[in-house]
């Protein structure tokens, strides 16, 4: 695994080059376009030198995506973002953010699973009403990581960045949780009424336990952080271990870790981000953590374009998620429409929703989630979809986002 990693990292360094002297694109969606272009390449290989194909196949495949990017690389990029925030103001958006992030959450993957039930039913595909609504927590959770610099250079409101950045943080998680749940429905042999009690078990320990046990982890950090202010570089390593070491035991527990990292990225970017704590170490803690999110999100969005030879296409499959981008868009503005109502009717504004709705974006934890999937006579249906979902998203909507957000804002 680690051979392939370091090729993968190398892959990514390489591309982020083209990208930054030539492309010029937002880098992560610059990244996933060559790498796509790459991946066409390689796939291209198979015809006339199967071997190095063969090779370059298992690389991926070698790597262990699902597990690299769930258990390692999105906890390190949530507690990235977590600790730029100004958790005063995110307060001031909890009633936003929670209702996104849980109620939306939940509506678009009802709502998808629903639609696409029965254009599947339409379209011949044989695909059961649960297997649906797996695929609609796959594609729910929004990881709009690639879209924040375009949202920033596009003049948008700080409410609306806030909730956007806040959604993110807590969506990835809590869509975790929602993927989990489903998943345990679709693999279980129970009667319907203990099955659903085991639900609501797994749901309240994952969500309440991970929030909680990521306070407890900030607050332990804290005071380690507080005894090391004269060491720079133990200071980084705490941050470093920190992660690694709570994701690991979150697990170990059964709670969420991703929600845990969220909550603890936050507690310690609040602590570090004040004005008792040295400037010379946050500034320090910043610049390492910076380095480390640009890096993961490049190879992330390398890693979605070189998985595409482990997508098996055909004409309905295709024509199906051209479909299913349709069905993902209007259940993420219905989401969104009824979470705005539950927040205050009142201050509802069409732009807003249609800003939230076009910057929605699927990324690596979609990737991850449906890589994750035991093989199955499902499985290549549902990674063809999730694919093309993604891909679309993070391309079409994230190159357009920028437009959309400053003709929607006049």
């Amino acid at each position: 695994m680690f051979y392939s990693f370091s090729v993968i990292f190398l892959l990514a360094t390489i591309i982020s080059i083209i990208n930054h002297k030539w492309l010029k694109l937002p880098s992560t969606i610059g990244g996933l376009i060559v790498a796509l272009l790459v991946s066409a390449l390689l796939i291209s290989t198979q015809y006339f030198n199967t071997p190095f194909y063969s090779h370059t196949c298992g690389l991926v495949e070698d790597t262990n995506v699902s597990d690299l990017i769930l258990n390692v690389m999105i906890g390190f990029l949530l507690f990235a973002g977590a600790i730029e925030i100004d958790l005063r103001k995110l307060i001031k958006e909890k009633k936003s953010i929670i209702t996104f992030a849980s109620i939306g959450t939940i509506l678009s993957t009802a709502l998808f699973g629903l639609l696409f039930f029965y254009l599947a039913k339409f379209l011949g595909l044989d695909l059961p009403l649960i297997v649906c609504m797996l695929i609609g927590s796959i594609v729910s959770p929004t990881d709009p990581i690639a879209v924040l610099a375009i949202l920033k250079e596009a003049g948008i409101s700080e409410s609306l960045k806030l909730k956007i950045e806040g959604e993110s943080l807590f969506n990835d998680g809590f869509g975790v949780v929602v993927f989990t749940v489903i998943l345990s429905m679709v693999e279980s042999h129970s009667p319907e009424g203990s099955i659903m009690l085991e639900i609501g078990i797994i749901f309240l320990h994952e969500v309440l336990g991970g929030l909680l046990f990521g306070l407890v982890l900030g607050y332990i950090t804290k005071h380690l952080l507080l005894m090391v202010t004269d060491d720079s570089k133990l200071t980084i390593m705490i941050t470093l271990s920190i992660v690694m070491g709570g994701f690991a035991l979150a697990h170990a527990i059964g709670v969420s870790g991703l929600l845990a990292i969220v909550m603890l990225g936050l507690y310690l970017g609040h602590f570090i981000n004040g004005d008792s704590y040295p400037k010379e170490l946050k500034l320090k803690i910043g610049e390492v953590w910076e380095v480390l999110d640009y890096s993961l999100n490049m190879v992330l969005f390398v890693l979605i374009g070189v998985s595409m030879h482990l997508v098996v296409f055909n004409k309905m499959l295709i024509f199906a998620a051209i479909l299913a981008i349709i069905i993902i868009l209007i259940s993420r503005y219905l989401s969104v429409v009824v979470s705005s109502v539950i927040v205050d009717r009142k201050s509802i504004q069409q732009s807003t929703i249609l800003i939230l709705t076009w910057g929605a974006l699927r990324g690596g934890i979609s990737l991850a989630l449906v890589m994750s999937l035991e093989e199955s006579s499902y499985k290549p249906t549902i990674l063809a979809i999730v694919f093309v979902i993604v891909v679309f998203s993070i391309i079409v909507q994230g190159l357009s986002l920028g437009g959309v957000v400053r003709k929607l804002s006049k």
